[in-house]
C-alpha cells in the first residue's frame, strides 16, 4: 500500500490534478459479505449467490463479486491513499463512466487504485474533486470495476 498525499487545503487539491494515489491495502471479499450487499439492495441472482450453480454453469466455476459492492468500498478505501485537510463535510456528488470490464470471483483479494482526475475549488471555500478509481484483483490482470467518483468537500 501507498502512503497517503496529504493534501494541505481544499485550495491546493488543482495541484495534485493527475497525480496518481497508488493502491490500498488488500481486502478480501467473501461469498457472506456478497451475500449480505445482495440482501441489502435486493440484487439476488444466483451468479453471486448460489456457489453450487455458479460451480456447474458459470465459465469461472465460482460466484462472482457484484461490481456494484466493488463501487460501494471507494468512500471506505479512498482514504487510505488521500487525506484533505480542512474540511468537515464532504458529500458524494456522483459518479460518471462507471463500468465492469471483467470479474471477480467470491472469496478474491482486491484493491482500489485512484488518480485525481479533476479538481475545482468552490467560492464558497470547498471544493469538487473527480477521481478515476480502478479496482485490481490480487493474482490477475482483471480490472472488476473502474469509474470515476465525484465529491464536494466544504470547510
Amino acid at each position: 500500500m501507498a502512503l497517503p498525499v496529504v493534501m494541505p487545503s481544499m485550495a491546493a487539491t488543482p495541484y495534485y490534478q493527475g497525480i496518481e494515489f497508488g493502491t490500498t491495502d488488500w481486502l478480501e471479499i467473501s461469498q457472506d459479505r456478497i451475500t449480505l450487499f445482495a440482501e441489502a439492495t435486493g440484487d439476488t441472482r444466483w451468479i453471486h449467490l448460489d456457489p453450487d450453480r455458479a460451480a456447474r454453469e458459470t465459465p469461472w466455476k465460482s460466484t462472482i463479486i457484484d461490481g456494484y459492492l466493488l463501487l460501494s468500498l471507494v468512500p471506505d478505501l479512498l482514504p487510505q491513499l488521500i487525506v484533505l485537510l480542512g474540511w468537515s463535510t464532504a458529500i458524494n456528488t456522483g459518479v460518471d463512466r462507471c463500468e465492469f470490464p471483467d470479474v471477480a470471483l467470491a472469496n478474491s483479494r482486491v484493491r482500489l487504485g485512484s488518480r485525481l482526475a479533476r479538481a475545482r475549488v468552490l467560492p464558497q471555500g470547498g471544493c469538487r474533486l473527480g477521481f478515476d478509481v480502478w479496482f485490481e484483483v490480487e493474482g490477475s490482470d482483471a480490472v472488476p470495476c473502474r469509474a470515476r467518483v465525484n465529491y464536494a468537500y466544504f470547510a
